[in-house]
């Protein structure tokens, strides 16, 4: 689906949560993908040519064909995971029209750190350096503090 999607425009974006955990549908992760993808919707609301949303087993999911390149895509993407408290919690995907997936790496930018440390993400996954209690737990306390902050949010 996602490569007959990336091919109506220029680019894809995907959006998800990194929801720790095997139930990916709790009401209060599927509120806070709603927010984001209103946000990124109005963002690029010059630049989204189709949209789709759907949930799935894996957890509620975003798409937005643009008109943007796939590297100028990221970029905002990153921006987006990066500039809000809860940020570290969103996945952001993009793709090229020709179904090429754009990183962080080919835009010289640091990997995505660790929820529970400074860590690179990939590493302590891997490695298992976190118990799914603790990474659990750190989800929650983002959600949470960002809640008390932003009553009106999620």
């Amino acid at each position: 689906m996602r490569l007959e999607l990336c091919r109506r425009g220029r680019s894809l974006l995907t959006l998800t949560m990194n929801v720790p955990g095997p139930d990916k549908n709790l009401p209060r992760w599927n509120e806070a993908h709603g927010r984001y993808a209103l946000e990124i919707e109005g963002a690029l609301k010059n630049h989204v040519l189709y949209m789709r949303e759907r949930k799935t087993p894996a957890g509620a999911e975003s798409h937005f064909v643009t008109d943007l390149t796939a590297h100028e895509l990221k970029r905002y993407a990153v921006s987006l995971e990066e500039g809000n408290p809860v940020g570290r919690l969103l996945d952001a995907d993009v793709m090229d029209n020709k179904g090429n997936s754009v990183d962080r790496k080919s835009l010289c930018l640091p990997s995505r750190r660790c929820l529970c440390c400074s860590g690179e993400a990939k590493v302590c996954s891997r490695e298992k350096r976190h118990s799914l209690e603790e990474i659990l737990s750190r989800a929650e306390e983002m959600l949470e503090l960002y809640s008390s902050v932003n009553p009106s949010g999620f």
